[in-house]
């Protein structure tokens, strides 16, 4: 009895350090638990219908926001204990959250931009001297239209688009524009996907040598599912070990690929690991949730959540300094990257 009582007090003093112990124990398992779950919950979810679509985007892009609590449990732990493992686990925190785009851009290569720039924006001439300041060799621009007035961008040429066409919405306009002197072949698709969930997608053969594909891919919230996977299914039925398979568009057969843009689903589902399954790499994907590229403001709140915009490569194209940047009004952040064919050197522009 005396040892009882002797000892109750030791143990109320102890019961504090143990509740503490356990609070750390659930900071460190808790959001590796519920990255994992929220992954696995997402799988069987059916991306065919609305509400299956919507919550499995959010399940899919969980995962890395839960990590992200490793980097102030570490830091405060680490702190408290004066001890140096918890910043083990604040490093594991960080590479969950990515790697930013930072440094000094590379110059060699093609500069490809692909921009969902917000149909519905008033702030044309703005946007078109931004792209124009982008120096590149060719974007891709998703939603560009103004009604009676086409979209143009100085110092290029546009290669391609729908403007014409008897769109179903005007966020269907698609546009390519290349610098002036490249050589680009361009076709603009009509509408593809399933009945009243359609969008089309450009094909570009830029200087000969690869195939950019810009792509818009239906958006399965808030009005239709059905669209989203016929849509990719196009897209990889055309495509087998990073190259073109046979002729598409003005594309040829064994052109590597780039499939770029606005994928409107996110990194982990089927649709984006069936591009992946076409031997195509993820050029974005040690960014982490510094890629997330929507929503971006143009009416929506500057929070990026989703990654819905893609840069993905075939062999042997290689892409350097891939980085997201914001245009003037748009709903998405746009995506740009050095890109070059392994063993082979830019041609330059020439003169018109």
């Amino acid at each position: 009895m005396r040892g009882g009582l002797a000892s109750s007090p030791v143990q109320a003093a102890r019961e504090p350090e143990r509740r503490r112990s356990a609070l750390s124990a659930a900071g460190l398992l808790l959001p590796a638990l519920a990255a994992l779950c929220s992954g696995a919950l997402a799988q069987p979810l059916p991306i065919d219908t609305i509400l299956g679509s919507a919550v499995a985007a959010v399940l899919l892009s969980l995962p890395r926001w839960f990590l992200a609590l490793w980097i102030p449990w570490g830091l405060i732990r680490g702190w408290r204990d004066r001890a140096f493992w918890p910043l083990l686990v604040v490093l594991g925190g960080v590479l969950a959250v990515g790697l930013p785009g930072v440094g000094p851009e590379e110059d060699e290569g093609l500069l490809i931009v692909a921009a969902n720039v917000q149909a519905y924006s008033d702030v044309l001439e703005p946007l078109e001297e931004a792209l124009a300041e982008l120096d590149a060799d060719l974007i891709v621009t998703i939603e560009m239209r103004e009604p009676g007035v086409p979209g143009k961008v100085e110092g290029m040429v546009r290669s391609g688009d729908n403007y014409s066409a008897d769109l179903p919405r005007i966020s269907h306009g698609t546009a390519v524009f290349c610098r002036r002197g490249r050589l680009c072949q361009t076709l603009v698709t009509g509408e593809v996907g399933a009945p009243g969930c359609t969008m089309p997608m450009s094909i570009t053969r830029l200087e000969g040598r690869m195939c950019v594909v810009g792509i818009h891919a239906p958006p399965p919230a808030p009005k239709c599912a059905l669209g989203l996977i016929p849509y990719v299914a196009e897209i990889t039925g055309h495509l087998a070990d990073g190259r073109v398979q046979g002729s598409w568009g003005p594309c040829q057969d064994q052109d590597p690929a780039l499939v770029i843009g606005d994928l409107n689903f996110v990194p982990g589902s089927r649709v984006h690991r069936s591009l992946l399954d076409a031997d195509l790499v993820d050029a974005l994907r040690w960014q982490g949730l510094w890629a997330n590229s929507w929503p971006a403001g143009g009416g929506w709140p500057n929070l990026p959540f989703f990654r819905l915009d893609q840069f993905l490569v075939g062999e042997p194209l290689t892409v350097s300094t891939p980085r997201l940047f914001k245009l003037p009004d748009a709903d998405h952040r746009a995506v740009r990257a050095r890109v070059e064919v392994q063993g082979a050197r830019e041609p330059p522009a020439a003169e018109l």
